[in-house]
């Protein structure tokens, strides 16, 4: 039986796997990044990408030490929008495929840079866009075009921690086929490294 790899569904997981020929080893299933983290804990027989502010909460998923997706300038999966003509912010909205990642973060974000204590709000509303301060993750931003006009989250984030940003590692809830992925593949990653994207 072939193992389940769960991705999100984004450009950046796209050109990750366009390296390799996985479909004769694995079924990939994308999947909302948010809910990744969830469906390893439910099938030991399947691995995934997923954000790194997850392991706060699943704790007892094995997490790969060398291949990630991480992300060195420009280049984001979220861009931040600012409303026109404001001086303050309170709010920011939160928009695509969000994941604890933006969750957590932008409030780490806006309280080290800005001393806000901002509120973050998932939008259900797909009406209200860039008339608010909002975070929008995934794909939305390049469809749209809307990155030129953004304020890139991973950036922001790299500043906060002077370290490249960690969007997504690779876990598991079996040690073993982890395992076994990294050691196959990781070479071939480490090759097709693509610019601004880092495998860590």
């Amino acid at each position: 039986m072939k193992t389940k790899l769960f991705v999100p569904q984004n450009i950046f997981t796209k050109i990750f796997l366009s390296e390799l020929n996985l479909q004769n080893d694995f079924h990939i299933q994308f999947s909302d990044a948010s809910l990744i983290s969830q469906n390893l804990v439910k099938d030991e027989n399947s691995i995934g990408l997923i954000p790194t502010m997850d392991l706060l909460t699943f704790k007892d998923l094995f997490v790969s030490s060398e291949i990630g997706m991480s992300f060195n300038g420009l280049i984001s999966n979220s861009y931040i929008h600012f409303k026109d003509g404001q001086e303050s912010l309170n709010e920011i909205f939160l928009k695509g495929d969000v994941t604890s990642n933006e969750i957590i973060l932008s409030k780490l974000l806006f309280k080290e840079f800005y001393d806000i204590n901002v509120k973050t709000t998932l939008i259900k509303d797909e009406t209200l866009h860039l008339n608010e301060n909002i975070l929008i993750v995934g794909d939305e931003n390049y469809q749209k075009e809307l990155f030129i006009k953004g304020l890139s989250f991973s950036e922001e984030i790299i500043e906060l921690i002077d370290s490249p940003y960690a969007n997504f590692i690779f876990a598991g809830a079996s040690e073993n086929i982890l395992k076994d992925f990294t050691n196959k593949y990781k070479i071939i990653f480490q090759s097709g490294i693509q610019k601004n994207m880092r495998i860590c």
